[in-house]
């Protein structure tokens, strides 16, 4: 959750696709990639409100669109989201917000429409009885 400079309320959620295993340190730190479906949510005051539209609207309309490039904002909290996968692998991964513009669209709700830009931080440990095995799948087949 973020707060902007005039009150709006940006939330900011994942959907997990898809994790895939890219490498394993000496101390188990896994290096995991994801694909993800980031979900953004707004909520702003009143005075922020605009005229209803019920227009969907392409990347590029709403980057066509921006009125201010890099609208300051707070983090209210950023927490992780722990996936638990086989051979008590355990995932980590959090979206953090990095960039914020407004536009000078609308949403269906008269909410203003923003461009955000994020990150998704993925941090992974793996157990060490378990490291050879996940090495393992890493390493190319030498038969063929």
């Amino acid at each position: 959750m973020y707060k902007t400079k005039d009150g709006a309320t940006l939330g900011l959620k994942l959907i997990l696709l898809k994790i895939f295993l890219q490498d394993i340190d000496e101390m188990g730190n896994a290096r995991f990639g994801v694909n993800v479906n980031p979900v953004f949510t707004v909520s702003v005051p009143r005075d922020l409100k605009g005229p209803r539209s019920d227009r969907a609207y392409t990347p590029q309309q709403i980057s066509d669109a921006v009125v201010e490039e890099d609208v300051k904002f707070d983090v209210i909290k950023e927490e992780w989201n722990e996936y638990k996968l086989p051979e008590n692998v355990i995932l980590s991964a959090k979206p953090v917000l990095t960039l914020v513009s407004r536009t000078r669209l609308y949403d269906v709700t008269g909410d203003p429409i923003f461009r955000v830009q994020h990150q998704t931080i993925v941090k992974g440990n793996v157990p060490k009885d378990m490291r050879e095995k996940y090495l393992q799948m890493l390493r190319p087949s030498t038969t063929g």
